[in-house]
């Protein structure tokens, strides 16, 4: 059995960007959970549920370098920036992320909503001739924050989903 060893975290949740928030909002037994009709206003009747735990800030996406930000959709955009978050936690230098041993491990349930919802909608109206846009299977496939963030990170070793 190999051993792993955790030195570094990072977040994006509802209560806010980076651990410190999320730890600050959880010992302080402070709900991030809010009624939706407060949250959407008039769009709210269109869900069947009335609770949400949206996020209060994202990270600024200009954050991450353009070349990889084209085939990013917001999901690997917040994955991106929690682990930046956990390697400036570890203390690591960037150089350690070319290091085959230096990995990731990450896991979402699906690939960007609102990416695969503009590539639907695109191929469906056949703005693009029948052809998908390449750059929306690096935003929509379920392991678009494992990829993106080891492509944009350098990382040479294991990436799991």
């Amino acid at each position: 059995m190999n051993r792993v060893l955790i030195t570094g975290y990072g977040a994006v949740s509802p209560y806010g960007i980076g651990a410190e928030k999320l730890f600050a909002g959880l010992f302080a037994n402070r709900s991030a959970v809010v009624n939706i009709r407060d949250w959407l206003g008039a769009r709210a009747p269109a869900f069947h549920c009335q609770v949400a735990a949206p996020l209060q800030e994202s990270p600024d996406p200009r954050e991450v370098p353009r070349t990889f930000r084209r085939n990013m959709g917001p999901l690997a955009i917040l994955a991106y920036r929690s682990c930046v978050d956990a390697i400036a936690h570890a203390a690591l230098p960037q150089s350690a992320a070319g290091s085959p041993g230096f990995g990731i491990v990450y896991s979402s349930t699906s690939g960007s909503a609102q990416a695969l919802e503009e590539s639907f909608r695109d191929y469906l109206e056949d703005k693009l001739g029948g052809v998908p846009n390449s750059g929306s299977f690096f935003k929509i496939m379920s392991h678009t924050c494992t990829a993106n963030v080891a492509h944009a990170l350098g990382l040479r070793g294991i990436a799991y989903s």
